[in-house]
């Protein structure tokens, strides 16, 4: 049923289709939680139509709102448009501004569990590439072997 609102260019209705399935984000404590990530979801919706003015704009709006929210289960969340951000900002070559926003994105995920160890190592390679994209090749060589440090030896199964 989504992917029929989806085909018709509705998403908005898409991804409140898809969320009302889901039993965990309909409970009555995470209705908070379900809008944010429904936002979140639009805001990736128009960045996957190229439509990156109007992803920024939606996660501006979101994030003025959840600035100082501390929720735990709110906060991978958050990181995530901080990511989504830094990407719709470095597409439209505002790469200063994507730098803080991938730091930000980075500096919320104190909790180490592999969802956002995946989330910090994907801006470390944000971070590399902005790295190589500005000529500092010698950062972006320890950037990168310190990523394949961390990860080496461990066991993702």
């Amino acid at each position: 049923m989504a992917q029929a609102y989806a085909m018709k260019g509705n998403f908005v209705q898409s991804i409140k289709t898809s969320l009302e399935g889901d039993s965990f984000l309909n409970t009555e404590n995470n209705t908070a939680f379900s809008q944010l990530f429904m936002n979140y979801s639009i805001a990736e919706q128009y960045q996957n139509l190229d439509l990156y003015r109007q992803s920024e704009n939606s996660i501006d709006k979101i994030l003025s709102k959840e600035i100082n929210n501390k929720n735990p289960n709110k906060i991978i969340t958050i990181a995530k448009l901080y990511q989504l951000q830094a990407l719709n900002l470095a597409v439209t070559k505002k790469i200063n501004e994507a730098e803080i926003a991938f730091k930000k994105s980075s500096q919320l995920l104190k909790n180490v569990n592999n969802e956002s160890q995946i989330i910090k190592t994907e801006n470390e390679l944000f971070f590399f590439f902005f790295l190589i994209k500005k000529n500092k090749i010698t950062e972006a060589k320890l950037k990168i072997e310190t990523i394949l440090l961390y990860y080496s030896g461990k066991d993702f199964y």
